[in-house]
């Protein structure tokens, strides 16, 4: 009779410590799901955060969008270039969603620019040129003043279409990547990885270092 009561007591002991630690996981979880809500709330622009959790991942969904506008096609020459713009452009589907539209002449490329909403920046040499942190203040304020649309203009050989040269519309902006010449195609990537790397400092991760 004895042994039967031990094991009675031990199993009522192993049940409750097993609903205490469950207990003390799940208030932990809550609370770090709380300040990561909170941290996002301080850094994203304001009237477009949603929060989606799936399984143990939680992930932010912004509503964010930038649209690169390219004068020029897409190429297998350089493929390698694709394969980088398409991973930066995978790493930033919880923040924002990156899109790139491909434009035959300069008209076409001038006329779908003139449309979008939100905040134009053109891709010249003659440009401003700024470090990666001022980089990602001005992304995320440019967004912030677009309402959750930002356009990037890429030229082509010749450069920008002289409508877009000389003033970029809904008061844009020129931006330089580098003094450098790159195609069209580098340039993409290289604007892919930025923007990502924007988003990396704004959300205060070890990802870019000075």
């Amino acid at each position: 009779m004895l042994g039967g009561n031990v094991v009675v007591v031990v199993s009522a002991l192993l049940a409750t410590s097993t609903t205490f630690v469950s207990s003390l996981v799940h208030s932990r979880s809550t609370t770090q799901l709380s300040r990561e809500s909170s941290a996002w709330r301080r850094r994203s622009p304001s009237g477009t955060r949603r929060y989606s959790e799936t399984g143990r991942k939680r992930e932010l969904t912004c509503g964010l969008q930038i649209t690169v506008r390219i004068r020029g096609k897409k190429s297998r020459e350089e493929d390698y270039t694709n394969q980088a713009y398409d991973e930066y452009a995978k790493r930033l589907r919880p923040v924002l969603a990156l899109d790139t539209q491909w434009h035959k002449t300069d008209d076409d490329l001038e006329a779908a620019v003139r449309k979008d909403p939100g905040v134009v920046v053109c891709l010249d040499e003659g440009g401003r040129q700024m470090n990666s942190p001022a980089f990602s203040d001005f992304v995320f304020s440019k967004l912030e003043e677009g309402g959750s649309r930002l356009t990037f203009v890429v030229g082509g050989a010749e450069g920008l279409p002289p409508g877009l040269k000389q003033k970029p519309p809904h008061g844009g902006a020129k931006l330089s990547l580098s003094s450098m010449t790159f195609t069209h195609l580098w340039a993409r990537a290289l604007l892919a990885e930025q923007i990502y790397r924007a988003s990396e400092i704004r959300r205060g991760s070890k990802y870019h270092k000075e």
